[in-house]
């Protein structure tokens, strides 16, 4: 062993003399802090070692260079790149001596008030901050698409009545059709969204989706690429004239479609510029998530795709997308630079995957992921067999004419996407029990229930010991969710608290779920997962923190197969 750390194990002294060059920066920050190390087992040392922290994380500017881009661009990564190292070398130090502050307690919990004060004063694991301030939800730019895909897919069947509240694009139908059999009885989707960029971007891809002269990289170019075809501008074009012509939009939809209706043709070159200049804030992200990637042509392919935003880049992409690169604030047309890769389940990359392509690269994979989606979507509506209607509306306990049009669909299916982290779960259920029918199955999402449970965050305790074994109980099972998947590397880099957190988060989920549903009868298990409702350790998540469940209430005569004890 390692006599000045005790982490590193060697099968001789001359095994020991050759690691050492990669192992003395690690060794440093574990100095001084034995009895932590010394209270982890010998797998949790083994993953502890393996750290990619410590080695020098790859040249990613340099491989990006190669794909001969402008210096720029190369020298955005380049600054980023050094930021995340230095970010990783100080992970360990962090996770042992990291303090409290008022930013941390801030993002941590969602908000710094009296009442949060009181409560962390007497707080114990598991415990619930009750008096948590709900805020309504209000989202800077609107989203391109969606950032949560369904672990599993949803249980939807022909026949059914569906409505997706908080949709985005194509909401949850997109991943849930594996049921559905063409030509069957049909499946109708109300989608309700807030924001009248998504209605209006969603309704012209349904207009072009319903001219059968529509290709099917079209709809994805419009709905992911910041690049167009001139195809695809021209059916865009047309769909939009439709659309207007018919002259039942809502004011706020119709001026975006007026908008974009009335928009010339713009370059890929102002585009790209576009993109690079808007987007330095998310290149910190891109990084953990490009240094994750086995590779070196996903890695040179993937930056080259989060300076660009072009899911497709040949020949036939000779315009910017009127969607991605123009702008109205005035009308609610605002920049936003999404990564994809989010939009993207993980399953498509998991080996075990019935429909896995393991012949394909990065960004091989999600556009055959896209088009695969969107080729079953389009055949379905247009065979009669699915019909989606993008909506305009804010679900809340005050809005009862909303309420009172879902009551009358009677719906077997509802999704609530995040709306649980923006209304308290009394209105909630009043407003949930309200809109189901007798069969009624809901499924939801929530993205920030970790900021309403104590003891789910390394910040909340100050035990060194502790923290080294929760950080690295979170490697292990990086490690094990990793190893059944292809193109990521098993000790790829991370932001140590979303490693640190993950096995807290296992511990405290049914003491959210048993808030959230206190005082009402319901079954309930994880969405797809009955043994947990988290998703797996997604390499391209936004929020590896996210929970999935789905629920039914117990008078509804539904959901036999859920069980909250299986939680």
């Amino acid at each position: 062993m390692c006599s000045r750390c005790g982490a590193a194990g060697y099968c001789s002294r001359e095994c020991q003399k050759s690691h050492w060059v990669k192992h003395k920066k690690l060794c440093s920050k574990l100095k001084g802090h034995r009895e932590a190390v010394d209270s982890l087992d010998p797998a949790q040392k083994s993953a502890l070692c393996r750290l990619v922290t410590f080695d020098r994380l790859p040249q990613i500017h340099e491989e990006y260079r190669q794909l001969g881009i402008g210096d720029n661009s190369k020298a955005f990564f380049k600054n980023w790149l050094d930021d995340t190292q230095s970010r990783l070398d100080s992970c360990i130090s962090d996770v042992l001596k990291g303090k409290n502050d008022h930013h941390r307690t801030t993002s941590r919990w969602r908000e710094f008030s009296p009442s949060l004060l009181h409560f962390l004063l007497s707080a114990r694991p598991g415990d619930i901050f009750r008096n948590k301030t709900y805020n309504t939800y209000a989202s800077l730019p609107p989203q391109h698409f969606r950032n949560t895909p369904l672990t599993k897919p949803a249980d939807i069947r022909n026949g059914d009545h569906v409505v997706d509240i908080g949709f985005v694009d194509f909401g949850i139908i997109i991943d849930s059709m594996e049921q559905i059999v063409e030509g069957g009885d049909k499946v109708s989707i109300t989608g309700i969204e807030s924001e009248p960029f998504c209605v209006a971007k969603t309704t012209i891809m349904m207009q072009m989706i319903n001219d059968r002269s529509t290709a099917v990289r079209s709809v994805v170019e419009v709905w992911v690429s910041s690049f167009w075809s001139h195809k695809t501008f021209a059916a865009f074009k047309a769909a939009a004239k439709g659309i207007l012509d018919r002259g039942n939009l809502d004011p706020s939809v119709r001026n975006i479609v007026e908008f974009w209706n009335s928009a010339s043709k713009m370059s890929c070159n102002m585009a790209i510029n576009q993109q690079i200049k808007g987007d330095t804030s998310g290149a910190g992200g891109y990084v953990f998530k490009c240094c994750k990637l086995r590779n070196e042509h996903d890695r040179a392919d993937y930056l080259r795709y989060c300076s660009h935003k072009a899911l497709y880049e040949d020949n036939t992409t000779k315009l910017g997308s009127v969607v991605m690169n123009l702008t109205n604030e005035s009308i609610g047309v605002k920049q936003n630079y999404e990564d994809v890769t989010e939009a993207v389940p993980s399953r498509v990359f998991v080996k075990s995957d019935p429909n896995f392509r393991g012949d394909l690269r990065l960004l091989e994979r999600m556009r055959d992921y896209f088009e695969t989606q969107v080729s079953c979507f389009m055949r379905l509506v247009r065979s009669g067999t699915l019909d989606f209607k993008p909506t305009l509306g804010l679900i809340s306990i005050d809005n009862k004419y909303l309420i009172q049009q879902i009551q009358a669909i009677q719906p077997r299916v509802i999704h609530w996407s995040n709306v649980i982290d923006y209304i308290n779960p009394r209105d909630f259920h009043t407003v949930s029990k309200a809109i189901s029918g007798p069969q009624t199955v809901h499924y939801a999402h929530s993205c920030n229930w970790a900021s309403f449970v104590f003891d789910v965050d390394l910040f909340d305790f100050f035990d060194p010991i502790r923290r080294l074994q929760c950080f690295t109980a979170g490697l292990i099972e990086v490690e094990e969710h990793h190893g059944n998947m292809d193109l990521f590397m098993n000790e790829g880099a991370y932001a140590f608290y979303n490693i640190a957190n993950r096995p807290l988060l296992k511990r405290h989920t049914k003491s959210f779920l048993q808030y959230f549903f206190e005082d009402q009868n319901v079954v309930c298990s994880g969405s797809g997962n009955k043994k947990s409702p988290l998703q797996i350790m997604w390499p391209f998540a936004r929020n590896s923190l996210t929970m999935f469940f789905a629920f039914a209430y117990s008078d509804s005569g539904t959901g036999t197969d859920f069980d909250i004890d299986e939680i």
